[in-house]
């Protein structure tokens, strides 16, 4: 019975669930496990009253019913009231755990509440042991709150041996750790860096995921390295690795920046092949990649995929649209020349 309240919550069967609930209180009293079950529903204010009305029953109260409703205000973001919760468990007479505190930094790097995740981690009772989740929660805060110093010196701490002050072991970096630094440096336009990562990484024999390419090749698109970030999104494709909306768009703003019309359409074929539905950002970079490339008939046509597939164009939409047809304008009077293409550039076809 338990085990089918908890999978009627997370399938969001609502009504089912509710309805087994009050078959048991009629029964008899719910216990803790069925209440955790409801909890955990992952929907903050639902979460939140079954909470409170373990209050008002003779059920005890136990760490896991508090971890459930943290996970639930960590989905909802709401990481004010995360903090809240873990300062009123000592009320309970429980103490928390590892979980505890890396759901809340969960809900604080959402947030982007990175003062605040920093905070916790230092008034962590010594107890409780820290794991690669918790400082993947805190890097990725601190990357998200531009803290990008801060985030590289926490990393550097991890690929060290041990703590400074304690003689215990630091968490060892895993994916998405990697995936968070090379972020970082991205956004501070180290792309060399981010590669020494990258290869860290393999070194250490971890495999790299679709999530990690897109970072990389984020991170060599914005250094101007267009070809590499190509050839990485090539990598990835003999890894049988299935890319993302994410992924796909960094690889069409990188061969946007090459003017490579063709590796561009490439890119944009596999929405398609895969299901995805493209964005504005996937339409902006393509028609100022096509442009570019003087492939003006495409970057029209492009101009009338994007109207079908996104009717409510944003500013950056409007402001192509608007280049696109004071081109047109000129080109009713003007002859325009193609760019010469270089020969060395990457080419292929889905």
């Amino acid at each position: 019975m338990h085990f089918y309240l908890w999978f009627s919550t997370r399938q969001a069967q609502w009504q089912r669930a509710l309805g087994v609930f009050e078959q048991l209180k009629i029964a008899h009293q719910p216990s803790i496990v069925t209440f955790s079950s409801l909890i955990a529903c992952q929907e903050w204010e639902r979460s939140l009253c079954f909470f409170q009305d373990i209050s008002s029953s003779q059920v005890q109260l136990n760490l896991i019913a508090v971890n459930s409703l943290l996970g639930a205000f960590s989905e909802g973001i709401q990481w004010d009231r995360s903090l809240v919760l873990l300062q009123q468990i000592h009320g309970h007479s429980l103490q928390p755990d590892t979980i505890s505190y890396n759901t809340c930094l969960a809900a604080l790097q959402k947030e982007i509440q990175w003062t605040h995740a920093l905070s916790l981690l230092v008034t962590m009772p010594k107890g409780i042991r820290t794991d690669v989740i918790t400082y993947n929660s805190l890097i990725t805060a601190l990357e998200k709150g531009q803290q990008f110093e801060r985030a590289m010196k926490l990393f550097d701490r991890m690929e060290s041996e041990k703590l400074p002050q304690e003689k215990a072991f630091m968490p060892t970096p895993d994916t998405c750790t990697y995936t968070s630094v090379i972020n970082v440096l991205s956004q501070q336009h180290l792309w060399q860096d981010a590669c020494h990562k990258f290869s860290s990484m393999i070194l250490n024999k971890l495999q790299p995921n679709i999530v990690v390419y897109a970072s990389l090749i984020t991170a060599l698109e914005i250094g101007q390295r267009w070809q590499k970030a190509m050839l990485c999104f090539q990598e990835a494709m003999k890894q049988l690795l299935v890319p993302d909306k994410i992924t796909l768009n960094a690889s069409i703003k990188a061969a946007a920046r090459g003017s490579n019309w063709e590796l561009i359409l490439s890119c944009f074929r596999l929405f398609h092949h895969l299901n995805l539905q493209p964005d504005s950002y996937t339409f902006t970079s393509i028609v100022h990649g096509l442009a570019k490339a003087a492939e003006w008939e495409r970057a029209f046509e492009m101009l009338d995929e994007a109207a079908f597939h996104s009717p409510l164009l944003s500013e950056t939409d409007l402001a192509v649209q608007a280049a696109m047809n004071e081109f047109r304008k000129r080109t009713a009077t003007a002859k325009h020349t193609r760019p010469v293409q270089n020969s060395k550039k990457l080419r292929w076809v889905f």
